[in-house]
């Protein structure tokens, strides 16, 4: 169990990447999607480009990271990390385990030099995804060891990475007058460049121990490339109603790939282990096989999400609620659906006090705190988060994120 819960204290630490958020869109659980200028929205829906005689806003940097499982709390790993575990304890950590395995996700972000000036905004970032799941029976050859007469299932092993750089152009306008207010619509077209890419695409394996012997037999392929290259577009609408209101609609990668022809290569591992007993122990009886050959460019999507949000602002208060949605179950996306809604109060023009809550999206209840300082033209946000739980020790993951910059 040790080593099981190292492997989630290293994703936490080590984060390696994510779709970009911004702090202030992180304080609020992600629900900008109907909020009019800056860079923190655009990122949820173009459509907030539009603002008219908004300040401009130069985002000089920022950083977000974000670590979670879908299995075991921060009171599991402060209560089981470095303990001896009695059967309770393994029978008690198994059960947190779904059926479908132990899922790790470890994502992270970096923005630089993006501006905003109604109604255009040009964003820099680099961001990308590690994830990887483990079948329940890998958990359990882990927590109890191999047992006579048991069979363990390692098919489901499922693990994928990915590290891209982006740079996007965002053009909004007022579209039409609706109801008293102003519909405006907005696109961002993204180039991406494809930085790391590799993806396990089969695994299958079983381990069998009887009365006498052990057989196992297990394979796993995978692809890799070390570049790429392709383009995506999102789309938004935004409807200020007059009065505080907003309303929002938007689709990000609406249209989105990277076509991988970087030294694309596959690999493939075999093991074998033929009735292996204290009587006939050897080495032919225990085989190994690794290949890796040169295979052609291919191709990944960008995970498509869906949002519509609503907000309402007073003069140094706001509420805001967002529905969120991914087309397809992919890495950093998820066919849940995901609410949110988050507060956001100014105790003075300097100090911002903001927070949020978020159901669903296959996480369960996630809550979000935030800050920031604003001083003249010059500000600085900060985030922290708890994934799959509302206080600190039912968390299942941390997320943390920081922004600097300047408005004038």
């Amino acid at each position: 169990m040790k080593a099981l819960l190292t492997i989630l204290s290293v994703a936490a630490l080590a984060t390696p990447a994510h779709a970009y958020l911004n702090a202030r869109a992180l304080a609020l659980s992600g629900s900008l999607s109907s909020w009019q200028g800056g860079v923190d929205a655009v990122h949820l829906n173009p459509a907030s480009a539009y603002r008219a005689g908004a300040r401009r806003q130069f985002e000089l940097a920022g950083v977000s990271a974000r670590a979670v499982n879908n299995a075991f709390t921060v009171r599991d790993y402060n209560r089981y990390s470095g303990a001896y575990l009695s059967e309770d304890d393994k029978t008690y950590l198994l059960d947190q385990v779904p059926e479908s395995g132990l899922t790790l996700s470890a994502t992270a972000g970096v923005q630089a030099a993006s501006l905003w000036a109604s109604p255009v905004a040009v964003t820099i970032w680099s961001e990308g995804v590690v994830e990887g799941t483990l079948s329940k029976d890998a958990v359990e050859l882990l927590l109890y060891g191999n047992a006579t007469m048991d069979t363990v299932i390692l098919t489901g092993t499922q693990a994928e990475s990915y590290l891209t750089a982006s740079m996007g152009f965002t053009y909004a306008f007022p579209a039409l007058r609706v109801a008293g207010g102003t519909l405006a619509a907005g696109a961002t077209l993204r180039y991406v460049k494809g930085l790391w890419v590799e993806e396990v695409t089969e695994s299958h394996g079983e381990l069998i121990t009887a009365t006498t012997q052990i057989d196992a037999d297990a394979h796993l392929l995978a692809r890799t490339a070390n570049g790429g290259r392709g383009v995506a577009a999102d789309v938004g609408f935004l409807l200020d109603h007059g009065s505080g209101w907003n309303f929002g609609l938007s689709a990000t990668n609406l249209l989105g790939s990277v076509r991988w022809d970087g030294n694309p290569e596959a690999y493939a591992v075999r093991f074998t282990v033929d009735s292996v007993s204290l009587l006939n122990a050897n080495d032919d009886l225990v085989q190994s096989h690794d290949t890796t050959y040169a295979i052609a460019a291919f191709t990944t999507r960008l995970p498509t999400t869906l949002r519509l949000g609503a907000s309402r602002s007073w003069q140094r208060f706001s509420l805001m609620g967002q529905w969120e949605q991914g087309v397809g179950n992919g890495t950093g996306s998820s066919t849940h659906p995901r609410l949110s809604g988050g507060a956001e109060w100014f105790l003075s023009r300097a100090i911002p006090l903001r927070t949020g809550l978020a159901l669903g999206g296959g996480g369960g209840v996630s809550g979000t705190l935030g800050s920031g300082f604003y001083a003249g033209v010059f500000y600085l946000d900060f985030a922290v988060g708890l994934a799959s739980g509302a206080v600190w020790g039912d968390a299942k993951g941390l997320a943390l994120a920081m922004n600097t910059g300047f408005r004038f």
